[in-house]
């Protein structure tokens, strides 16, 4: 899927902002990308989805000021505050909090090295895959094994809405009983 001007304009008329060159230099390589890059798992969440998928995942809710643009198939989302200079963000799903979130990236060329490529990337396929996600059955902040193969179950993203939703409103609740 490749990225167009229409994309820029897309993004500020969702989010009521100019849509960051960095990100921009990022979308230029992997809009809607599901797969490989470098020796990482990214799927890159199109331009045309991350108004809907943001709205699923609740992060206004979560994370006010913060929009999530990948996933890394296993329980981390990257994102970027909208109010700030751009930087990436490695921010779990559970919870969805920012006491959570570790500095990935400065730029798009940190992001691309981060995942461990180097940009550009022309020669990836662009094909739209669809995308799944790997899920812990009990969240490791509720007591799940992060290494336990029973605790992982495989999930297409319609589905991992649904669970990320329930366990950050649990984690919610009882943040808000203490």
């Amino acid at each position: 899927m490749f990225f167009t001007k229409k994309d820029i304009k897309e993004f500020t008329a969702y989010f009521n902002k100019e849509m960051p060159v960095e990100l921009q230099k990022i979308y230029m390589e992997l809009n809607g990308f599901s797969g490989l890059v470098g020796n990482s798992y990214i799927s890159v969440f199109s331009v045309g989805d991350l108004k809907h998928f943001n709205q699923e995942y609740q992060v206004e809710t979560n994370l006010p000021g913060y929009l999530i643009f990948a996933s890394d198939g296993g329980g981390e989302s990257y994102g970027f505050y909208l109010n700030e200079p751009f930087l990436v963000y490695k921010i779990p799903f559970i919870p969805m909090v920012d006491e959570y979130k570790v500095l990935v990236a400065k730029n798009a060329d940190e992001f691309f090295k981060a995942l461990g490529a180097a940009a550009p990337m022309k020669h990836m396929s662009r094909e739209k895959r669809k995308d799944y996600e790997i899920f812990e059955i009990q969240p490791i902040i509720f007591g799940g094994s992060p290494t336990d193969k029973r605790n992982k179950i495989i999930v297409d993203r319609n589905k991992h809405f649904e669970l990320v939703r329930f366990w950050n409103k649990k984690y919610r609740e009882l943040k808000a009983e203490n």
